[in-house]
């Protein structure tokens, strides 16, 4: 076997995050407006993290470059042996976005079969397995394998390495390879997202928002549907306390969340109520 420090190099790594779509991917003429919005939600997810810049539409995905050039803060190392943390902290800001099917952290690496085999046995050695399987995606139907014929050469790689049995069906742990036009992509761990469409592809909606349960529930579905939701509380202070307020206040907080900003109108009700009355 060609042992990977003849052919390939940790420094041809590097961290990124492949972010994927569902629904929108049936939009047909319409999709590049849905991608569009996404990609400018995402980009308000990851604020403060990595710079606008890192984050670009790819064919059938959008790519996160999580390099350092690309880095806003200072807290993290932005290299491929800190993935974990790299994972996590993508995980805290993009699970909220409404649009996303599912996100992977891992690296991308030169476009050679050789490559992707290195960095698919570089990021199981932080894995504990007895296990596994190799799935590939492949955009690039120019590339010169199947994806059938890559995951058998990677996985014969990788067995061979590791002494680990490949298990289709129940695996513990994927290795995920997607071959992109200049580049391929691997990562381990596929992390499920909202699903849904991206906020303010269905323009803007008023929602009554009350202290109870229906009503934020309500809201967080129209926002699932593309919607960005404006917020209307009716209270009846100072004739009662301010805890429906308070509790509307801190629902709104939580909703927006999902839509990174809302407006909450507070509507005095308690005269208008006394006439009723």
């Amino acid at each position: 076997m060609i042992r990977a420090s003849e052919w390939s190099d940790e420094e041809d790594m590097q961290p990124v995050a492949l972010i994927h779509y569902g629904e929108i991917g049936l939009k047909g003429k319409n999709i590049d407006f849905f991608r569009n919005r996404l990609r400018d939600n995402v980009r308000k997810a990851l604020r403060g993290f990595v710079s606008s810049r890192a984050v670009s539409l790819g064919r059938s995905r959008i790519t996160v470059d999580l390099a350092e050039d690309h880095w806003s803060g200072n807290e993290l190392a932005q290299n491929w042996q800190n993935l974990d943390a790299l994972r996590r902290e993508v995980d805290r800001q993009v699970k909220k976005v409404f649009g996303i099917q599912y996100f992977g952290v891992g690296v991308k690496c030169p476009l050679t079969l050789e490559a992707a085999q290195f960095a698919a046995a570089t990021l199981l050695k932080t894995e504990t397995f007895k296990s596994f399987r190799v799935d590939t995606k492949r955009s690039n139907k120019a590339y010169h394998l199947t994806s059938p014929e890559i995951n058998a050469n990677i996985g014969a790689f990788l067995q061979q390495t590791f002494s680990a049995d490949v298990n289709l069906k129940d695996p513990d742990v994927t290795v995920h390879v997607e071959i992109g036009d200049r580049e391929s992509y691997v990562y381990t761990r596929k992390v499920p997202g909202p699903g849904g469409l991206p906020v303010g592809v269905s323009g803007t909606v008023a929602a009554l928002l009350s202290a109870g349960f229906d009503s934020p529930v309500a809201s967080f579905q129209m926002m699932k549907r593309g919607a960005e939701v404006i917020f209307i509380h009716f209270h009846s202070y100072p004739f009662i306390s301010k805890d429906s307020i308070d509790q509307a206040r801190a629902l709104a907080k939580i909703l927006t969340e999902y839509q990174f900003q809302s407006r909450l109108y507070l509507v005095p009700f308690a005269e208008t109520q006394q006439v009723i009355v």
